[in-house]
């Protein structure tokens, strides 16, 4: 296989920082996927994209952790309520009622949740309970230390974050740890957490480890963090059916959790385990609902597309076009090919070609080789050409296997440059590796039959077509060159 071509890593992550930049969630969910499109390691990018990933989600558990401890102060509040007014027990006769003990006199008396909750009431503060943040901090590790784990992991996160005590990652850590150790799930996903974020030589045995012991733990960020890590083959082997077990886990503990998603795709493409369109059209239906652009532009994929739901070009473009005006770049793509080709909209080429137009501006590789397709079919002029090739060129060079296989179709015809069947194939072969069945074939036609400085090899074409074909097993003129490549050359 050809080797990408110079600069590919640095155009994604070029892209990727813009997207960034731009803080929009439709142009980051596109940059992500050119960058998983990439066919070479980018272990510069890979590190940013993760690096970004946890940092949005510990602000998501940052918030749900305060949640919690509203909540617990609330219960706490409701139980000094219900000790102070609990009806006294009939008596014969006259005796003084004693006083009920505060939080922190029970905790004095060695009750380490009591610790906890008295630190609570300094942290938040009352009408009879000053807000005193140093001895919040006090009765939390009193608690922590004696015994009460949950007050370990909010240790974990005021350091973590910075509330009350100066920000300390280090400490966040230990305390982490510690409630993972006294049998917190949570504290060993936050555990893992730190330490991918602070060591710069992680221990990945371990770090996975406390992730599995999280997930076990019903944890749905850490089931998503081990389903990525099998998706990817980072730290483990690479394993989709494995990524698609941790990420149902992690959508079945949570169906708000953004491994629906992922989930829902690898059962839309049939990737790593059987494809189930109707449970993957069910998943974006209710991600769509829940305003993940993505999972309406998915949703309308599969309208158009007939997976797992009825044929219904209306219903897709009635995804698309709302959720190209919310930014989702693809959806504007797929909008735009409506409009052109006039399904489930009326007509409207000017107008279509604008949206497209729109997608490719933003650097949407795809999007950037959609238009040329477009507009080659359109016109298939001197000038048009000149242009395909120029878009075909960056979209490759960005990570899109599709424009690889495109850019080598206009070295194999000549189209906007002079023929070069040997740029052609090393163009193909790089995209069939890279997924795509129409290279493959390609690539394989180009052997079989030889042409210019590529001498005729009936080898290399078998492997391709079988390549192809595990890609594709139902494509037809692979499988009509493999029966051509059975019998003897003439």
């Amino acid at each position: 296989m050809a080797n990408d071509p110079a600069g590919v890593c640095g155009g994604v992550r070029a892209g990727w920082e813009r997207a960034v930049a731009s803080g929009k969630p439709g142009q980051i969910a596109a940059a992500r996927e050119a960058a998983k499109r990439l066919s070479g390691p980018c272990p510069e990018l890979q590190r940013r994209i993760a690096k970004f990933d946890l940092e949005a989600r510990r602000q998501i558990e940052r918030e749900r952790a305060e949640k919690k401890e509203a909540a617990r102060l609330a219960a706490a509040r409701a139980r000094q309520q219900d000790i102070t007014l609990r009806a006294p027990p009939q008596l014969t006769y006259p005796a003084p009622m004693p006083r009920p003990l505060t939080f922190e006199e029970l905790c004095e008396r060695g009750d380490a949740k009591a610790c906890g909750d008295a630190a609570e009431q300094f942290w938040v503060g009352s009408s009879t309970v000053p807000i005193d943040l140093n001895k919040a901090m006090t009765l939390y590790e009193r608690a922590c230390r004696g015994g009460s784990a949950g007050d370990c992991g909010i240790l974990g996160l005021k350091f973590e974050f910075g509330r009350g005590p100066a920000k300390d990652l280090v400490k966040a850590r230990y305390f982490y740890n510690l409630a993972c150790e006294g049998g917190v799930p949570l504290g060993c996903h936050d555990a893992a957490d730190m330490a991918r974020l602070i060591d710069v030589n992680p221990d990945r045995a371990m770090i996975t480890r406390l992730y599995g012991t999280a997930c076990d733990g019903g944890v749905p960020e850490a089931c998503e963090q081990l389903g990525d890590q099998h998706f990817d083959g980072n730290w483990v082997e690479k394993s989709f059916p494995k990524a698609a077990q941790f990420y149902r886990l992690a959508c079945e503990t949570d169906p708000e959790s953004g491994a629906c998603l992922k989930w829902a795709k690898m059962l839309f493409d049939g990737r790593g385990i059987p494809a189930d369109g109707k449970r993957a059209a069910q998943i974006f239906e209710q991600g769509c609902k829940n305003g993940q652009l993505e999972s309406c532009d998915l949703l309308g994929e599969a309208f158009e597309s007939g997976e797992g739901v009825p044929q219904d070009d209306k219903k897709a473009v009635a995804l698309w076009k709302p959720a190209c005006e919310q930014g989702y770049l693809l959806s504007c793509q797929h909008f735009g090919l409506m409009l052109i080709e006039g399904a489930g909209v009326e007509k409207n080429e000017q107008l279509g070609f604008s949206f497209l137009n729109k997608a490719c501006a933003e650097k949407i590789s795809e999007s950037c080789t959609v238009l040329s397709v477009a507009l080659l079919s359109k016109d298939p002029s001197p000038k048009n050409k000149t242009k395909a090739f120029a878009a075909f060129q960056e979209s490759c060079e960005r990570g899109n296997y599709l424009g690889c296989g495109l850019w080598g179709s206009m070295f194999e015809d000549g189209w906007g440059t002079k023929p070069d069947p040997v740029r052609a194939l090393e163009l193909y072969e790089q995209s069939c590796e890279s997924g795509l069945a129409a290279a493959c074939a390609s690539a394989a036609k180009l052997l079989e039959r030889g042409r210019g400085k590529v001498k005729p090899d009936r080898y290399r074409a078998t492997l391709l077509v079988e390549r192809g074909l595990k890609l594709d097993p139902a494509r037809e003129d692979l499988l009509q060159l493999r029966e051509k490549l059975k019998r003897p050359a003439r």
